[in-house]
């Protein structure tokens, strides 16, 4: 009985399963029709069928979990607690000036104010006060007091905002340059310096020694000017000097060539010996005269007379000739030479009085500060902290971090892309 039945059952469960299996068929037709047509990528057909494959997602899900964490975790958290916590205070102290000349006051010439020479020496010794400031020179002085470490390397500051212990000139030149600036503010030429330390007494002493330093420096340089031009006027001195002395040394020579030691005095008194010899010359022809009629003219007293009266009259030509230049020693001659050698006395003590007068000008210049750094704001004691801007810091950072993190997800995008 039941071996008779059992064809019967399997004939009927085939009868049951053709009808499932065609329907399955016509299923699997169709959804591969439907693929065939669809613009997918591989790892989207792979997702309808069932084939996923799972190792590429996870690497691509571990590198965006990679990048969120350099770019977005590490910086945001990083800053944070850096700057929230860690970062050292920095006090910044402030100072104006301008500076001063006072060659103006000084100048020996009193219509003279100096105005344009001035104006451009100050612009000059301005730019030179502001470089001087981040120089190599002014570190070197500013540790002839006290050293730099003693203010920015002590233990209580966070070791990146420290100056390391042993640093090198360079490395304490570019540390310098993150802890000064200034600024010239036109057109009134106002030098504006800042001055970050890590407590207000600090920043202002150190700002402090920084404008006097700055000072002397400025009249150091002045000072060599002054000494070169020191020397240039001395040299003047002795050479007009050395010009007198020989102007003077021909006078002697000429006056003991000629005989004549002042040529106007010479003159007077040879003009008063010319009026004396010929008075008494018309004294002797006088008498002369009156005697030859009463007297023999071979008397003689008249012979005396006649002989007087010759005498008088040679000495008389001879004193003309003398006073009209000729002759060998013809004070007209003296006189020429003489007035020349006057002239070149008076322009050689000229010249001397010039060179004395100038050399005391320059003495008492070079022995003034000439140069000043005029304070307009005298250095501030700051009441807080200017430095580190944390709340900026970090909204920086992560602003680079978030930029970048976009950067690789974009990376990844574009390689996932390409892989599928």
């Amino acid at each position: 009985m039941s071996d008779q039945n059992q064809p019967v059952v399997a004939g009927s469960d085939g009868a049951v399963a053709a009808p499932a299996a065609k329907t399955v068929a016509q299923e699997m037709s169709s959804a591969a029709r439907a693929l065939r047509f669809q613009s997918m990528s591989r790892r989207a057909l792979h997702k309808i069928v069932g084939l996923r494959p799972r190792r590429r997602d996870v690497i691509f899900r571990w590198l965006l979990a990679l990048a969120v964490a350099i770019f977005i975790v590490i910086p945001v958290v990083g800053t944070s607690v850096y700057y929230g916590l860690i970062a050292s205070d920095r006090f910044e102290s402030e100072t104006r000036f301008v500076v001063r000349s006072a060659t103006a006051v000084l100048s020996r010439n009193p219509t003279d104010d100096g105005v344009g020479l001035s104006t451009a020496k100050i612009v000059q010794d301005t730019q030179i006060t502001t470089n001087y400031l981040n120089s190599p020179g002014l570190i070197t002085n500013l540790e002839a007091i006290e050293p730099l470490e003693t203010f920015y390397s002590r233990r209580d500051i966070d070791w990146l905002s420290r100056l390391k212990d042993g640093a090198t000139a360079e490395e304490k030149l570019e540390f310098w340059a993150t802890r000064i600036t200034n600024t010239i503010k036109l057109p009134g030429g106002i030098v504006i310096v800042k001055l970050q330390a890590h407590t207000p007494e600090e920043a202002q002493t150190l700002l402090k020694r920084v404008i006097a330093l700055s000072e002397d420096q400025l009249n150091a340089l002045n000072e060599g000017i002054w000494s070169g031009t020191l020397g240039g006027a001395e040299k003047e001195l002795a050479e007009a000097q050395n010009a007198l002395k020989s102007v003077r040394r021909q006078i002697s020579q000429a006056q003991l060539v000629s005989g004549v030691f002042d040529v106007e005095q010479q003159s007077e008194a040879l003009t008063d010996l010319i009026i004396e010899v010929r008075g008494e010359l018309l004294k002797i022809e006088g008498e002369l005269q009156t005697k030859s009629g009463q007297l023999d003219p071979n008397s003689r007293v008249l012979r005396n007379l006649r002989l007087q009266a010759d005498a008088q009259r040679n000495q008389l030509e001879r004193l003309e000739r003398e006073l009209a230049g000729d002759g060998e020693r013809a004070l007209s001659d003296s006189s020429s030479i003489f007035a020349q050698l006057k002239l070149e006395q008076e322009i050689a003590e000229q010249r001397f009085e010039d060179a004395v007068r100038e050399l005391e000008r320059l003495r008492l210049l070079s022995s003034t500060q000439l140069l000043y750094l005029d304070p307009v704001l005298q250095p501030t004691l700051p009441e807080e902290a200017t430095q580190p801007e944390r709340i900026k810091r970090v909204a920086f950072f992560s602003f680079i971090g978030i930029f970048c993190w976009l950067f690789a997800l974009l990376a990844l995008l574009s390689a996932r892309k390409k892989f599928d």
